[in-house]
């Protein structure tokens, strides 16, 4: 086992700053106002701490944090590109909330 729980819910908590340079680098939109990059540095702040004092979080070597890096760019690409799809495709509300519950069917 490379990484752990632990380590993906401490990585996925910090997602949302790399969502913000993603989406002002290649979308055009602007950087978080001040109170929101604090509300961001906070969160990540946060998950430092969780990841310092909790002992269940373990990622094993290099490879762990190779794999780990790997998914968590994979999943803010994804996010990005979802973000952009419900932008320029125009639908209804109901419409979105149908496709997103309808792909989400196994």
């Amino acid at each position: 086992m490379l990484t752990n729980v632990g380590a993906v819910i401490a990585a996925r908590s910090c997602l949302p700053v790399i969502v913000c340079i993603i989406e002002w680098a290649f979308m055009g939109r602007s950087l978080p106002s001040a109170r929101s990059t604090l509300s961001l540095a906070g969160v990540v702040g946060f998950a430092g701490l969780y990841i310092r004092f909790d002992s269940g979080v373990d990622v094993n070597g290099t490879v762990g944090y190779v794999w780990l890096f790997i998914w968590w760019m994979l999943l803010a690409l994804q996010m990005t590109y979802g973000k952009w799809m419900t932008e320029k495709i125009e639908m209804t509300q109901w419409e979105r909330v149908f496709y997103t519950n309808a792909f989400a069917i196994p």
